[in-house]
């Protein structure tokens, strides 16, 4: 019903069924009322046939339609890859394998000078990076920090952190006593809150 080449095989099948029909002969005004039925349901078959037919889309529509869903689909990955969290890069540590036999002296890139002592280790970055200049000693070592307000200097040494802005003093640990000497400047030792 809903094809418009099979509308007037309807039409036909219709008023086939309108001629077989017995019609009683004094019923004037039932004939009257039938062919008014008849002509709604052909009106009905008609209207019909819009609502039931499929649109066909050309293929410009169907090529303009995937265009839009790739272009939406490529700015929602760069603004998620652009967005994202970048991960920090990895420092280059510089960490000598065994404790220096002798008294060795480290000038560390931001400027500050180590002095190492024998049988001590000092972990250190080639390049400071962030908001602090952190190092990690075993043993013993005296700092001659270089003066850095915007970047405190953090020598970590077992359980405790020494934090300075720039000044000179000596660590030295053993085992679980640790030592820290003062010859110029201020410095701020603490230990990790415990929980």
């Amino acid at each position: 019903m809903a094809k418009e080449e099979n509308l007037s095989e309807i039409e036909g099948l219709l008023e086939k069924l309108w001629a077989d029909t017995e019609m009683k002969p004094d019923a004037d005004a039932e004939v009257v009322h039938q062919e008014v039925l008849y002509n709604k349901l052909l009106e009905i078959v008609k209207k019909e046939k819009n609502v039931y037919s499929f649109q066909k889309r050309s293929s410009k529509t169907i090529i303009r339609s995937v265009a839009a869903t790739v272009a939406l689909l490529i700015c929602a990955g760069l603004y998620f890859l652009h967005t994202r969290p970048k991960p920090m890069p990895m420092q280059a540590r510089i960490t000598p394998s065994n404790p220096v036999r002798h008294v060795h002296e480290i000038r560390l890139a931001d400027g500050s000078v180590v002095t190492l002592n024998k049988n001590s280790h000092l972990d250190y970055p080639a390049k400071f990076n962030g908001k602090t200049r952190e190092v990690y000693l075993t043993g013993e070592a005296y700092f001659d920090v270089r003066h850095d307000p915007l970047h405190p200097f953090l020598v970590h040494t077992g359980q405790i952190t020494t934090r300075v802005l720039g000044t000179a003093f000596n660590i030295k640990s053993e085992g679980s006593l640790i030592q820290v000497t003062v010859t110029r400047g201020k410095v701020k030792v603490s230990t990790p809150k415990k929980l």
